[in-house]
Formats: C-alpha cells, structure tokens, sequence
C-alpha cells in the first residue's frame, strides 16, 4: 500500500490570480487610493449596492474572492462613464476603496489547452 501524499502545484493560472490578489490587497491594506477616497465610506454591504445604484446608476459588473476571503466588486454604470471599486470583508462590512471614469470590460483571456 503507497501512503505517499500527493503534492500540490498551482497551475499558472491560479499563480497569477493568486499574485493579482495579492497585489490588490497590499492596494488596499496601504492606502494607495486616489485622494478623493482617503475618507472611505464602509456600510454593510446592501447599503453600499443601493447607494452606488440610486446615486451613480452604478451595479455590480464583476466580483471575485480575494485570498484572505474578502469578496471585491467592481461596480460601474451601463456605458463605464463611472466605475467604483468595493472590497467587503467576510464579516459582511464593505468599504469603496476606490472611484473613477471610463470603465471597460473585455472578454477573459484564456490561458492552457482550452483555448
């Protein structure tokens, strides 16, 4: 009988999901926002959607789970005239972390055999 244990290796996909992450949390851990956001509005995360939504037309166009377990949202109009960048942490409380103009989206990049 093999009890050898089968060692993990992130494919290079996950690494670089892994690296953004990263990068984004050290963004929001050491404050390198825009001026206009330095005073950052945190409501339960409900709140955050309806304000965003009746002040600026803004919904929810992306999301993802960060390593740590916080759940980031970009929001943004219909035409990306405006975009806002929301990181809720997994007690539920959100926080913008940053704002601005001229959102575009664009198809995933797919990376491997599948594509």
């Amino acid at each position: 009988m093999n009890h050898s244990k089968k060692i993990f290796r992130p494919t290079k996909a996950a690494t670089v999901r892994t690296l953004l992450a990263g990068m984004l949390a050290a963004v929001c851990l050491f404050g390198f926002v825009s001026p206009a956001s330095a005073a950052r509005l945190c409501l339960p995360h409900g709140d955050i959607a309806k304000l965003l939504n009746a002040r600026f037309s803004e919904a929810r166009v992306a999301a993802g789970v960060a390593s740590g377990g916080g759940l980031v949202e970009i929001f943004s109009t219909t035409d990306g005239a405006t975009w806002t960048i929301v990181v809720t942490s997994p007690q539920g409380m959100s926080c913008v972390v940053s704002a601005g103009e001229g959102w575009h989206s664009r198809k995933a990049l797919v990376l491997g055999p599948q594509a």
